[in-house]
């Protein structure tokens, strides 16, 4: 396995932005992301879909670093402090997967032990 990770998004001690799985697979799975402000381990200020929005930039910062892009996702879960974002947060996903072929998807309600987080997103892609 390679493990990545960029400056261009949050990193963690605990475990690495992702992981290409080989010899040949060429998977990479993404840790899960949350919202922090840039540089910070302080959540951004904002709704669940100001959440998902800065989510996504990272997310295109890590896919673009590994050597894949949104257009080359095979799963995405989504999970949500309050199932009444579903609606604000699957906008946002969709505006980012425009022109996309979109990825098999999950989305689950749960509890964050992160003050202030709302949204986590963690996806699974392979390498170009």
């Amino acid at each position: 396995m390679r493990y990545f990770s960029t400056d261009d998004a949050p990193t963690s001690a605990a475990y690495p932005q992702a992981v290409i799985l080989e010899p040949g697979d060429k998977l990479v799975g993404l840790s899960g992301l949350v919202a922090f402000k840039p540089g910070e381990k302080q959540i951004i200020d904002g709704d669940a879909a100001a959440q998902a929005e800065q989510i996504f930039k990272y997310a295109d910062a890590i896919l673009e670093y590994c050597g894949s892009s949104k257009d080359r996702l095979f799963r995405v879960t989504i999970l949500l402090a309050n199932k009444e974002d579903f609606a604000s947060v699957n906008a946002v996903y969709l505006n980012w997967l425009e022109g996309c072929d979109k990825p098999v998807r999950a989305t689950f309600a749960v509890g964050f032990p992160i003050e202030n987080a709302l949204v986590e997103i963690v996806i699974d892609t392979v390498v170009k």
